[in-house]
């Protein structure tokens, strides 16, 4: 996989989490982090169009305070020692709760990355995402933890 031109990234389909009256759902949540998903594991719908579609200005970034930029490079930076990636959710593994204008989002990732050299490694991982209505539906805090496999 290769990063490609910025004109790719333009053409990200995304689907909000916000409804119209503004209050974060449930259902618009889950459709997020699926739609999430799909885009890490392509490296042409990974950069700036994607950071502004998702992620806040500021995100709590597995334990850090980060710039949507910042982030941005982390992602570049993982895709450039993992250039092929990818992810399933495990059926019946996403969960969702709003409360007081956020959304938490968990589901369970198979995933399978290797890198230039063809080192492959798979494992699973429990993904949790936090969204919020104050950052337009975008993600507020991101995190993981590995359940199988490496770090």
């Amino acid at each position: 996989m290769r990063i490609a031109p910025f004109a790719a990234v333009l053409m990200l389909a995304v689907s909000p989490a916000v409804a119209q009256d503004g209050a974060l759902n449930e259902s618009g949540v889950e459709k997020r982090l699926r739609d999430y998903v799909r885009v890490w594991e392509s490296d042409e719908r990974v950069g700036p169009a994607a950071m502004q579609a998702y992620y806040a200005d500021q995100v709590i970034y597995y334990g850090k305070s980060m710039s949507r930029r910042g982030v941005l490079a982390d992602k570049i930076r993982f895709i450039r020692t993992y250039p092929s990636r990818s992810y399933d959710i495990a059926p019946g593994s996403v969960r969702t709760q709003c409360r007081g204008g956020e959304c938490r989002a968990r589901a369970i990732l198979e995933w399978r990355r290797s890198t230039r050299a063809g080192a492959t490694q798979s494992g699973a991982s429990e993904l949790t995402l936090v969204f919020s209505a104050a950052a337009g539906g975008r993600i507020v805090r991101e995190s993981a933890r590995t359940l199988r496999g490496s770090r």
